[in-house]
């Protein structure tokens, strides 16, 4: 992974989990972590650009997994961040996968899903539903699951509903394992500044939504411009 991306998780991550009670850290990694992490999926429209032939195309399938665990004695909480990749079709030898080029928009969708996760799991709040409104798209080709490491690892399109909200699809914490204590909503209490984060986050995006159609309406030629330069001011505000 570039310093360039790792940079664009590590922004969306800050601006959003500064906002909560406790100190929260975010690292990249290149597989599984061991038990005792919670896990969180989402999905999201990927770039891929081969340095070998200099192919490059796009996917609708790009599949992130963020392992998360909380301290509730320390009050500190972790995450790991895997991004699957894709394979290219013309000279990449199989299970070679290459790391996606994520749109900064698509990012910090999926942060903000992860973000109402744990406002909902760690911290005992109602989260909004979950965002799935992915970048629009019209890959030229079909999905190649075989080329997908998601798909050969069983994460992407074979599944009806990608992103995890049950814990019976998410692993649970050891019992008795140090730093790896269970964060059920049963034990967690309900943080004011939590719930002030959360509409925080949720009134500056109904407020994008509707100056966007607001300009619309009024049919004013270059409209549209304006509009996607105000969404690029305000999502860098977010």
């Amino acid at each position: 992974m570039t310093r360039g991306l790792e940079n664009v998780w590590a922004k969306h991550f800050e601006i959003l989990f500064r906002l909560l009670d406790g100190r929260w850290t975010i690292a990249p990694t290149f597989s599984r972590p061991s038990s005792g992490w919670l896990l969180f999926r989402d999905m999201a429209k990927v770039r891929f650009s081969c340095q070998i032939c200099m192919r490059g195309w796009t996917s609708m399938f790009g599949v992130v997994l963020f392992f998360y665990r909380w301290n509730p004695e320390q009050k500190c909480g972790f995450v790991r961040f895997l991004l699957m990749g894709q394979s290219c079709s013309k000279c990449a030898k199989q299970n070679v996968f290459l790391t996606p080029m994520w749109y900064p928009e698509e990012a910090q969708r999926v942060m903000t899903n992860f973000f109402y996760k744990i406002c909902s799991k760690v911290y005992g709040h109602t989260a909004p539903p979950m965002n799935q409104d992915r970048r629009h798209g019209r890959p030229r080709l079909q999905h190649n699951s075989g080329q997908c490491q998601g798909c050969v690892l069983g994460l992407c399109k074979p599944q009806k509903k990608l992103c995890i909200t049950d814990k019976s699809n998410e692993e649970m914490p050891e019992a008795g394992r140090e730093g790896h204590t269970d964060c059920s909503e049963t034990e967690v209490q309900r943080d004011p500044c939590v719930q002030k984060a959360i509409d925080g986050v949720q009134k500056a995006l109904a407020e994008r939504a509707r100056s966007a159609a607001d300009v619309m309406k009024l049919g004013v030629p270059g409209a549209k411009c304006r509009v996607d330069g105000t969404n690029r001011a305000l999502k860098k505000k977010l």
